[in-house]
């Protein structure tokens, strides 16, 4: 059986228990990996009317300067 896991690899290291066990130096090596969205939310939000689409904008959201932020 193989399994697909669509997480960072730190939550996989840390908080999935494998049977048969990893080695423990496999499960260290694995919660250091880098994560590059580490520090990203997801957020799902339902309005009434897809008001953004009047406006010819996509439903698609990025901010690398805080949450949402308006320069």
């Amino acid at each position: 059986m193989s399994v697909i896991f669509a997480l960072p690899p730190r939550l996989v290291a840390y908080h999935i228990e494998f049977s048969p066990s990893h080695p423990p130096e496999l499960i260290v090596d694995i919660g250091k990996k880098p994560t590059w969205m580490a520090g990203q939310a997801k957020v799902v939000a339902v309005y009434d009317c897809p008001f953004w689409m009047k406006a010819g904008l996509s439903r698609y959201v990025l901010s690398d300067v805080g949450p949402l932020d308006n320069p």
